[in-house]
C-alpha cells in the first residue's frame, strides 16, 4: 500500500471532500487501474476512481491519477492508503448524458440558457456581460458542449462559444466542473484573442439572480488574516480589489499558493447562493456587488484598470458557485477558503524513488548547504507581479542581462 498524508490545515471538519493525487508505480506492479482502492486508517474504503496517465513498456501503469473522497478532521492530520485489490472496484457517482449532469445534489441542463440552467433552483445565471472600448457590448453564442473529462466523482464539460460585437468575434471556452454529492460547481471562463488587433477590455462579469421579496441576507467578504464582511438586507453593497487596495494591505502568506479569499452571498428563507472568485487578489481587479437579489461578479470591473489582451493572449477566470440551505457567513467563509487552498495529500519520497520513474541521481541523503542557500535565494529574490494579465510574470534581470543584448 502507498500512504497518502494530509497535514493539519483547517480548524473545521471536511467530510467527503473531493481530493486527488498523482502517484507513480514500479514497472509490472499494476496492470489494471480499476483494482485500486483508497482506504482510511481504519481500513474503511472510500469512494475513488483511478485512471492511468502513462504506462511502462510492458503495459503496466507508470503514472496513476486518483480522485477520491476524504474525511479530514479539524486541527488534525489524516492518512489514507492506496491498495491494489483482487477485483475491480465499482462505485456509484455522477449521472450524465448529452443534456444534463446530475451530481445527486444539483442538476445542470446544458441544453438551456446561455450556458446552462440549474434545474429545480430559484437561482438563475443571467447572460454574461462583456464589452470592450472599441466595439461596445458583446453577445455570446454557444457553439458546442462536450464532456472533456468524466469520472463518477467529478465531471468537466467544455462549452465553446464566441462573443460578437459589430464585426469582431472573440472566442471563449467555458469549463464547468461538477462534483459527486456536492451542491457546488466551478465555472472556468477563458477569453481568447485570436485577432491581430488588441482587445481593450472595458468590463466582463457574471450575473446571478435570486428572487427578492423585500428582505434578504446579503454579504460580500474578503480575507487576509481574517474575514471581513460587508452586509445588508437588500441595499447595494460592493467589494472591490484594485491596485490601491493591494498597495496598502500587507500579506505574509505565499501568494503563489494562497493569499486570502473573496466572495459574495445572497440568502433568503429558501436557501442561498455563494460565489467565490479564485485568486481574486493575485488577479486584480476584481469586484463583487449585490443589490436586491442580483449579484454581479466582476471578473474585469469597468473603469478600474486598463486591461488589454494582444493577439494570442488568453485569460482564464474561475468562480465556484455554491447553492446552500442557509449556511452562516462563517461557514461560507470556510468553504470559500477551502476552494482557494484545497486539501492535497503528500506522497512519501520513497514511493518516487522505488518506482524508478526518476533518475536515482535526484535522491540522496547528503545535504548540500551551499546549493540549498542558492535555491532559497533564487526563490526569495524572484519578483512577483500581480494583476489580471500579469500574475506570475515579471522581468528577471539576472536572465534579461545575459546574452547578446546585454539587457
Amino acid at each position: 500500500m502507498k500512504e497518502l498524508y494530509f497535514e493539519s490545515i483547517y480548524a473545521f471538519d471536511r467530510t467527503d471532500e473531493p481530493v486527488f493525487v498523482g502517484i507513480p508505480f514500479k514497472k509490472g506492479e499494476l496492470f489494471d487501474e480499476k483494482k485500486i482502492a483508497v482506504k482510511n486508517e481504519k481500513g474503511e474504503q472510500k469512494p475513488s476512481f483511478s485512471r492511468a496517465l502513462s504506462t511502462w513498456e510492458d503495459g503496466s501503469v507508470k503514472w496513476l491519477f486518483t480522485d477520491f473522497l476524504a474525511d479530514i478532521p479539524a486541527l488534525k492530520s489524516a492518512k489514507y492508503f492506496l491498495a491494489i485489490e483482487e477485483e475491480p472496484q465499482t462505485i456509484k457517482g455522477i449521472v450524465s448524458d448529452e443534456k444534463v449532469t446530475d451530481t445527486g445534489k444539483i442538476t445542470l441542463d446544458f441544453t438551456k440558457g446561455e450556458l446552462f440552467e440549474i434545474n429545480g433552483s430559484d437561482v438563475t445565471l443571467s447572460p454574461m456581460c462583456f464589452s470592450d472600448k472599441d466595439n461596445g457590448k458583446y453577445s455570446f453564442t454557444k457553439k458546442s458542449v462536450q464532456t472533456e473529462q468524466y469520472s463518477p466523482l467529478k465531471e468537466t464539460r467544455l462549452i465553446k462559444g464566441v462573443f460578437t460585437a459589430k464585426e469582431r468575434n472573440v472566442e471563449a471556452e467555458i469549463r464547468v466542473t461538477c462534483y459527486w454529492q456536492k451542491s457546488y460547481f466551478d465555472i472556468g471562463i477563458t477569453i481568447i484573442n485570436t485577432d491581430t488587433l488588441p482587445l481593450r477590455i472595458e468590463s466582463f462579469s457574471l450575473v446571478l439572480k435570486k428572487p427578492f421579496d423585500g428582505k434578504m441576507r446579503q454579504n460580500v467578504a474578503h480575507s487576509n488574516y481574517r474575514t471581513i464582511y460587508t452586509s445588508s438586507e437588500g441595499e447595494a453593497i460592493e467589494n472591490l480589489i484594485d491596485a490601491n487596495y493591494l498597495l496598502f494591505e500587507s500579506n505574509e502568506s505565499n501568494p503563489e499558493v494562497f493569499y486570502g479569499t473573496f466572495f459574495g452571498d445572497m440568502t433568503n428563507e429558501k436557501g442561498g447562493v455563494c460565489a467565490t472568485v479564485y485568486q481574486a487578489q493575485q488577479n486584480y481587479p476584481k469586484a463583487v456587488s449585490i443589490e436586491a437579489g442580483v449579484m454581479n461578479i466582476d471578473l474585469m470591473p469597468g473603469n478600474v484598470e486598463d486591461i488589454t489582451l494582444f493577439m494570442g493572449m488568453a485569460k482564464e477566470h474561475i468562480v465556484r458557485i455554491y447553492l446552500h440551505k442557509g449556511l452562516s457567513p462563517e461557514t461560507l467563509s470556510n468553504e470559500s477558503t477551502l476552494f482557494q487552498l484545497p486539501d492535497r495529500p503528500a506522497v512519501d519520497p520513497s514511493v518516487f524513488k522505488e518506482s524508478g520513474v526518476f533518475s536515482p541521481l535526484i535522491f540522496t541523503d547528503e545535504y548540500f548547504p551551499k546549493a540549498e542557500r542558492y535555491f532559497a535565494g533564487m526563490a526569495d529574490g524572484h519578483t512577483r507581479s500581480y494583476g489580471v494579465v500579469s500574475w506570475g510574470d515579471s522581468p528577471d534581470m539576472g536572465y534579461t542581462q545575459q546574452g547578446r543584448g546585454g539587457g
